[in-house]
């Protein structure tokens, strides 16, 4: 009896290495395997807007750094950088096609509204959690929200009003002009920035959208110089904006040039601009009354033998991304499934990294603030040699479900 009871365990065990041969996913949660953790992202990582796809390599670098220690749990995490080229058609079908060829567990940031909003659907319909969506249009993570996606950023329309108010109140400033791309991007920040405005009685001297093929920037420029704007609010992807004010230093036209926090990184612009970056201004959103958090990110990165040139403002962007996710996942255990991550994630309750605050809590559709994102930015200026000279202290943001 014994013998036949050995043998018939004997047979449950081969059948059992044919249906989960080594290295198979031994556990029951996609992306998971016995030594494995499978994290997508996507963004521009090759064209004229691959500037932004730096902050997938942020988050690759906290990853990395992860896996150095000895990973999580013992299963190191396998980062998917998926390159969209900031097309949405292209974001759709490739995230799509990444997630059935490589299952992955979950997406960390995704550069773009328009792009984010491609995949919105895909994910939610599949309960795949997505941390850090890296736009600020509430559409995207919370119209309705959704218990999967966790925002990060703070809202366009949030840092759009933000600048009319400093420009209207700290200097002074009535002739404001605002040029946007015609997309969710563009229109979010408008929004913001046009009601701010209108609770000063003002409106603007001149509006602009651009589509997404290359624009006319010197007709642009004349434009806003005939408008005899004091004040330019530019929410543009980088190869734009620099294209606009290049466009305007011809013509002799040197307005102040404002922009949301994805225009912030000055390092990078200032050079491309050729000095005329000096003097922009911009929201920004990580800390800086305790820097040892990116003091020791620095140092690491350092320590990698990468140029310190590298670790610039989007690249943080990345890091500050990937904090949360290793967090949570350190909080899961070994028994790692989705359900136990989202649980996780909502546990950090405000977690702050590098970054300011995010808000997480149990998910409640009829409570927005289980999904906060970034409530508070302050303002930025470039100076000389692309140098962030900060020009106000915290500025909490309104409540975005007013």
């Amino acid at each position: 009896m014994h013998g036949v009871t050995n043998i018939l365990i004997l047979l449950s065990s081969f059948f059992l290495m044919i249906l989960y041969p080594a290295g198979a996913i031994w556990a029951e949660e996609e992306g998971v395997s016995e030594n494995e953790i499978h994290i997508g992202s996507f963004g521009p990582l090759t064209g004229p807007i691959s500037p932004w796809g730096t902050v997938l390599y942020g988050s690759k670098f906290v990853f990395d750094l992860a896996n150095q220690a000895g990973g999580i749990h013992g299963r190191k995490i396998v980062y998917h950088m998926v390159d969209d080229r900031y097309i949405p058609a292209k974001t759709k079908a490739d995230v799509k096609k990444a997630q059935e060829q490589e299952h992955i567990f979950a997406w960390v940031g995704g550069i773009g509204t328009n792009t984010c909003f491609s995949v919105r659907k895909f994910l939610v319909d599949r309960n795949i959690p997505w941390i850090a969506p890296v736009t600020g249009e509430q559409k995207v993570w919370g119209d309705p929200l959704e218990r999967n996606i966790f925002p990060f950023y703070a809202l366009w329309q949030t840092e759009g009003g933000t600048l009319v108010r400093h420009a209207v109140t700290n200097l002074k400033l009535s002739r404001i002009a605002i040029i946007c791309q015609d997309d969710g991007y563009g229109r979010a920040g408008l929004e913001g920035a046009e009601r701010e405005l209108a609770k000063h009685g003002l409106t603007f001297v001149a509006q602009l959208f651009f589509e997404r093929r290359e624009p006319d920037f010197k007709e642009a420029a004349r434009q806003l110089m005939s408008a005899k704007a004091d004040a330019v609010i530019l929410i543009l992807n980088p190869f734009f904006t620099l294209g606009v004010m290049k466009a305007a230093s011809s013509l002799n036209y040197a307005p102040c040039w404002m922009g949301p926090s994805s225009l912030s990184d000055f390092e990078y612009l200032y050079p491309l601009s050729k000095g005329l970056y000096k003097g922009f201004i911009a929201a920004s959103w990580f800390q800086y009354e305790d820097m040892s958090a990116m003091d020791n990110y620095r140092q690491a990165y350092k320590n990698q033998g990468e140029p310190q040139e590298g670790f610039r403002i989007f690249f943080k962007a990345g890091v500050a991304f990937a904090e949360p996710v290793v967090a949570a996942l350190r909080r899961c255990g070994r028994d790692l499934t989705r359900e136990k991550f989202i649980n996780a994630l909502e546990s950090l309750g405000s977690f702050q990294g590098i970054a300011a605050p995010v808000t997480y809590k149990p998910f409640n559709r009829h409570d927005p603030t289980c999904r906060l994102g970034i409530q508070q930015v302050y303002l930025i200026q470039c100076g000389e040699d692309g140098e962030e000279i900060r020009i106000s202290d915290w500025i909490s943001l309104e409540n975005p479900y007013n």
